[in-house]
């Protein structure tokens, strides 16, 4: 059995069901044992806290692995509530599928769209529009540069008001909104944008970033995306801090130091962490080893 997410009364299920047939279970947190949440929703972490003794701690503690999808991740989760549960970890990041074969269509479809973007280079940023992506920072990065590379903003937004103050904020900076893409409008963005760039404040995993690597397209990162580490040591892209000066060096370093060999690294990058195939296979690894 496979329990994604905590919080709720299903892994308890889990646990007891587990006990009755003998039939073991494996956790997903997926994030939620994040310290990020502690700071930001101090009254939803009391509660938490309170149901991790009573029940969560020892539902973590008798699964047979509890599964994180990047290391950071699973050091994170160790000191965010009291008391420590004593549970086994580990390390099965998520995968995505590879690029089409014919990703020259795919750019086709995007430049149609948006065919002022022809010509130019332009970074990607893709996700919600929400202050935690750190899309407010990156658009005032942007303006402090006066930068030669345009930036694409594709994403939905659930807060008018946000959405907004963010184009107000871009009207001195070379910035296309470019709302929700999905299908072959998405798959033509991540293959024609320069880097995808992803600023956030809080990032458990980061599927975007993976998706792009899947193009060969590099990416520029804070360091609170918890893979960034695994990009950051395949010379797939640039990490800095999660503030407007730190993201400012993100567009900094790709202007001088971004070149065509990120390229190759980025879908290595890939090909090593990221694909279906490798997560999938971890994953029947953690499955079918004895306890």
């Amino acid at each position: 059995m496979v329990v994604h997410g905590l919080w709720q009364f299903h892994g308890a299920c889990a646990a007891r069901a587990a006990k009755k047939t003998g039939i073991p279970y494996f956790v997903f947190p997926h994030g939620m044992l994040d310290p990020w949440f502690r700071r930001s929703a101090p009254k939803k972490h009391f509660k938490k806290q309170l149901y991790w003794i009573l029940t969560e701690r020892k539902v973590l503690e008798s699964a047979r692995r509890v599964l994180f999808t990047s290391a950071k991740e699973s050091r994170l989760a160790r000191a965010t509530f009291w008391p420590q549960a004593n549970y086994q970890d580990r390390i099965v990041r998520l995968g995505v599928p590879s690029a089409p074969a014919d990703v020259e269509s795919l750019r086709e479809i995007f430049f149609k769209r948006f065919s002022h973007l022809r010509q130019r280079s332009f970074l990607l940023f893709l996700g919600r529009l929400h202050p935690k992506k750190g899309c407010d920072m990156l658009i005032q990065a942007m303006g402090k540069l006066n930068s030669p590379v345009d930036l694409v903003i594709a994403g939905p937004s659930g807060d008018p008001a946000f959405r907004a103050k963010l184009q107000k904020a871009a009207r001195s900076v070379s910035v296309t909104f470019a709302d929700m893409v999905e299908g072959e409008l998405k798959a033509g963005a991540l293959a024609a944008a320069d880097a995808l760039i992803l600023p956030s404040h809080h990032e458990n995993f980061g599927l975007v970033v993976a998706e792009a690597l899947s193009f060969g397209t590099p990416v520029l990162l804070s360091r609170q995306v918890n893979i960034a580490e695994d990009i950051e040591s395949a010379g797939a892209g640039f990490v800095e801090p999660d503030t407007v000066e730190g993201t400012t060096r993100l567009i900094e370093r790709w202007l001088q130091s971004g070149h065509t060999s990120m390229r190759q690294a980025a879908l290595a990058c890939y090909q090593n962490h990221f694909s279906i195939e490798s997560s999938a296979g971890e994953l029947l690894r953690v499955f079918t080893e004895d306890a």
